[in-house]
């Protein structure tokens, strides 16, 4: 269903003579080497995970607080 969708609305950027991105795999190729080095990888995964604990805890620090505020207008 979600090619289809993809399909669909690349399919009207292209008859509106807009630019469209490319796919995320649209540069799949058959090479056994790496570009990058395991390194790289694994920095680039900490820092999204760690970017992600930081949203949870924001959101959870936020939300703590409007309860508190609640709890103390009471």
């Amino acid at each position: 269903m979600s090619l289809e969708h993809v399909e669909y609305f690349l399919n009207v950027l292209k008859n509106d003579d807009v630019a469209y991105p490319s796919t995320w795999d649209g540069s799949i190729t058959d090479s056994t080497i790496s570009p990058f080095s395991d390194r790289l990888m694994m920095f680039q995964i900490a820092s999204i995970t760690a970017v992600g604990v930081m949203d949870f805890g924001i959101a959870i620090g936020a939300r703590l607080e409007k309860t508190w505020l609640f709890s103390m207008q009471k």
